[in-house]
């Protein structure tokens, strides 16, 4: 199944920002920052740990990451 984020690159601020301009109220899903879910304790313990121990915050790099993975499995799957 194919799942399309859009959205994922642009920062939640910034999409806060553009949902305030008009007006608009965004749906805050509590299970992201649930440690009961992968994502919840990814988010709340993981995150914030991998921060403290490389001092800065990695978040980006962890997605410039995925996307690099992504072009390469692109690339691959296009070539096999």
């Amino acid at each position: 199944m194919w799942v399309w984020r859009p959205l994922l690159n642009v920062p939640k601020q910034q999409i806060l920002a553009w949902l305030e301009a008009r007006g608009l109220k965004g749906f805050e899903d509590r299970t992201n920052l649930d440690p009961k879910f992968l994502r919840g304790k990814f988010r709340t313990h993981l995150m914030p740990l991998l921060s403290v121990e490389f001092g800065k915050e990695v978040g980006s790099s962890l997605e410039k990451l995925g996307k690099e993975s992504r072009e390469l499995r692109d690339y691959l799957d296009s070539r096999i």
